[in-house]
């Protein structure tokens, strides 16, 4: 995407579906969410899309492969509107987390968010799960995760106890999440940001 630019929208459905080995529906749906966020813009009538500035997209799928977007010849200003919140986006970030929170004796800390405070050996930990594409990393975080973030940090009183995933890491592989909870020793400070590689 990077290299080309712009291209048929048919084509680019066809390149996502090979790349990430996922259905046609699953591509039509991440392209849908690049243009959302302000990846790509797609002109329907044409059947054609066009880059915005570089970004780097997790493909949806079982490979677990990232696709650099975007194009170098535009300006690297970032566009479009904020991820959108759908119930179910947001029971599944609740829903990635329930088994973590059983597991410690843990609770929800905010309704509607998938944040859960829990406790290991007396000291506090929060675990939040985000959507996928949602920013939340040193100087890039998601306007509606600022708040989610709050929250955590309050509960973990520490920013080394707050354990920020994605929710397809909290359902796929939780034992990432409970190794943070019990770190070996020797573990840096700050926010710790767990996702499959």
């Amino acid at each position: 995407m990077a290299e080309a630019g712009s291209g048929p929208i048919d084509r680019l459905r066809v390149d996502v579906s090979w790349a990430a080995d996922a259905s046609a529906g699953a591509a039509e749906t991440w392209i849908a969410l690049l243009e959302e966020l302000g990846f790509i813009t797609l002109d329907r009538a044409a059947r054609t899309w066009s880059a915005l500035p570089l970004s780097l997209a997790v493909l949806p799928g079982a490979v677990h492969a990232m696709l650099l977007t975007g194009g170098p010849s535009r300006p690297r200003v970032l566009s479009g509107g904020p991820l959108p919140r759908t119930e179910a986006a947001s029971a599944r970030e609740r829903a990635s987390l329930v088994g973590i929170a059983a597991l410690y004796g843990g609770s929800f800390l905010m309704p509607g968010e998938g944040v859960i405070g829990v406790r290991r050996q007396g000291r506090p930990f929060a675990v939040v799960a985000r959507h996928p594409l949602e920013a939340c990393e040193e100087g890039l975080v998601s306007p509606r995760l600022r708040g989610v973030l709050d929250a955590a940090l309050a509960h973990a009183g520490d920013p080394s106890r707050v354990i920020v995933t994605d929710w397809f890491t909290a359902e796929r592989s939780p034992l990432l999440i409970v190794q943070q909870i019990a770190p070996s020793r020797g573990r840096g400070a700050g926010r710790r940001t767990v996702s499959r590689k």
